[in-house]
Parts: C-alpha cells; sequence; structure tokens
C-alpha cells in the first residue's frame, strides 16, 4: 500500500513540473513572439509532451 502511495506522489510531482514547464514555454513564447496563436499552440505542445511521458512512464 505505501509503494502505490510513492508512485502517486511521484507522478503527481511529473505533472506539477509538466504544468510549469509548459506555462513557463507559453510565457515565454508569448513575450518573444507577441502571438496568442502561437502561446497556445506551444502551451498544448508541452503540456501534451509531458503527458505522455507520463503515461509512458507509468
Amino acid at each position: 500500500m505505501d509503494e502505490d502511495r510513492m508512485i502517486d506522489l511521484r507522478a503527481a510531482k511529473l505533472m506539477d513540473f509538466v504544468m510549469e514547464a509548459s506555462l513557463g514555454s507559453a510565457l515565454a513564447a508569448f513575450v518573444i513572439f507577441n502571438s496568442v496563436f502561437l502561446t497556445l499552440g506551444v502551451l498544448c505542445a508541452v503540456w501534451l509532451g509531458g503527458v505522455a511521458v507520463l503515461n509512458h512512464i507509468g
């Protein structure tokens, strides 16, 4: 039971990292390119990439 809880905590920390990375990348894209569409594209791409990695790990 403790092992399952540790795996869930690890996945939660990784998901938190993915969310922070996607928001940071989107903010950087907006500051650099000043484009809302590019910002949304970067946000979705980084988030989906991170979720794909999480699904592959767990």
